[in-house]
């Protein structure tokens, strides 16, 4: 399903020979997914002719534009934020904890706002960066466009 819905896709590099290629892809399983915020990445492959122990390695993780820009709207809450933020969100509160000032540390891009009682919406579109998420005490997450939820 994830190579239907993101398949690879190499990312320009303005060198008319380039040292390496780099691809966006799309992947939970992947060996560096349990560090990784979400599933999308990017790995470098050397093209030359040298012998590399690991000819790919992991690159980076995409920006939410990167993101929007490979695939378009096919990009949904759920892909960007795993079923482990919202587990997090949901015990920080059981525990008492703002889990917001964490939330808007490891993924920036968006403004995290306590609200009650949210329609989970993970199968919604990936919000643009700069748009508001709403969130509850059960770990529910919600996307608003900028400025709504002030």
């Amino acid at each position: 399903m994830e190579k239907e819905r993101f398949p690879e896709r190499i990312i320009p590099d303005m060198d008319p020979h380039p040292r390496s290629t780099e691809t966006a892809g799309f992947c939970l399983d992947c060996a560096f997914g349990e560090n990784a915020r979400n599933g999308f990445y990017s790995i470098v492959t050397q093209n030359d002719d040298t012998e590399y122990i690991y000819p790919t390695v992991f690159g980076r993780e995409l920006s939410v534009q990167e993101i929007h820009f490979f695939w378009k709207d096919a990009a949904t809450m759920a892909d960007f934020f795993p079923e482990w933020v919202r587990q997090f969100i949901a015990y920080s509160y059981a525990m008492k904890t703002n889990p917001l000032p964490s939330l808007r540390n490891r993924f920036p891009e968006f403004d995290f706002v306590f609200w009650e009682e949210v329609i989970d919406r993970p199968d919604a579109p990936l919000p643009k960066e700069g748009a508001t998420i709403l969130v509850d005490r059960q770990g529910n997450m919600a996307s608003q466009p900028r400025g709504i939820a002030n």
